[in-house]
């Protein structure tokens, strides 16, 4: 019950702070990256850091993927080909990331 609640919580900040960029309400959108960055999982998207360029966000994801059991996950769960898809220049990103 608790993970489906942290599920719609994530995907609800998700929509938010994807509102918060096209208003261009900053403090909105730091306050829905912080919390992000604590619900962390393999459903919460990288690219929606890109798109609305919440670099924390996206650094935490970065941090996540470093870790082989996350990594694995997410390759089972092909979150890679919806980055493929959306942002291939992110890969190019990642591979450093992992590589250093």
């Amino acid at each position: 019950m608790a993970e489906g609640r942290e599920a719609q919580e994530a995907l609800w900040l998700q929509h938010l702070i994807a509102a918060a960029d096209s208003y261009d309400l900053q403090k909105l959108k730091v306050l829905c990256e912080e919390k992000l960055c604590k619900l962390i999982d393999v459903r919460t998207i990288f690219i929606l850091a890109e798109w609305h360029n919440c670099g924390g966000l996206k650094d935490v994801c970065l941090e996540f993927l470093e870790i082989p059991s996350n990594l694995k996950e997410i390759t089972a769960a092909d979150v890679f080909g919806d980055i493929i898809r959306t942002c291939p220049y992110l890969l190019k990103e990642l591979t450093a990331k992992l590589a250093s």
